[in-house]
């Protein structure tokens, strides 16, 4: 499995296009109409939508590796021209500065036809994301905030000079928008990380001091408050 999606990720990137995206764009220009797929080199991009007041709503992150935009290749009813005409209202958005690499479905068919197993390595990352964002729905209707919390430190941490990074982008507001809570929980919570040296803030970056305890904060085998 790792070989071939090695391989679906080197097609994306010697038949695709290189492209910057700055935070704040959207990946595809016209967000109604999906024809290409993104492999994503560097940088944390999000699909969201916004709702009718104007909110933004996030259902799940994206970071270097990952490969967006399956499901509408899928989806897409006319194979000759690849183009998915869609109503939904989500979409990628960079929420840093975003490096990737983007392959148009007729060039992926293409791919596809000479090596099937590149469509499953598509529908594998797929199901992957769906998990992901079932996960993070079920999780905000039944899990406690600092475990939520816990578990959103570990997952979007990132190793860098053997030290457990957060993006700076990720500051108390965008956490606390993300688990649909206030930013003062989000503090509150933060404050007694700290001082129980899990984390460090680190000017405006979040830092992992102690992943074991996280951990067991995450698989709920911690009891004491944390509000």
């Amino acid at each position: 499995m790792n070989q071939m999606r090695q391989k679906l990720i080197n097609v994306i990137m010697e038949q695709g296009i290189s492209e910057v995206i700055t935070k704040g764009e959207s990946l595809g220009k016209n967000n109604q109409v999906a024809n290409a797929i993104y492999y994503l080199e560097e940088g944390v991009c999000g699909l969201v939508r916004y709702t009718k007041a104007g909110e933004e709503v996030v259902y799940h992150y994206f970071q270097a590796g990952d490969i967006l935009g399956g499901v509408y290749f899928n989806l897409a009813e006319e194979p000759s021209s690849y183009n998915y005409k869609s109503d939904a209202r989500s979409y990628f958005l960079a929420k840093t500065t975003c490096k990737i690499y983007k392959i148009y479905y007729t060039q992926l068919n293409s791919a596809i036809q000479q090596e099937p197993m590149l469509a499953n390595i598509i529908s594998h990352s797929i199901a992957y994301n769906f998990h992901q964002v079932i996960g993070h729905v079920h999780e905000e209707k039944e899990e406690y905030t600092h475990v939520r919390l816990s578990r959103f430190l570990l997952k979007l941490s990132r190793e860098i000079d053997g030290e457990d990074r957060l993006d700076k982008h990720f500051n108390y507001i965008e956490i606390a928008k993300y688990l649909s809570v206030h930013t003062v929980t989000i503090s509150r919570i933060m404050a007694t990380f700290k001082k129980k040296e899990m984390v460090e803030k680190r000017g405006h970056q979040i830092i992992i001091k102690n992943k074991g305890a996280l951990l067991e904060v995450a698989q709920n085998m911690r009891n004491e408050e944390f509000l």
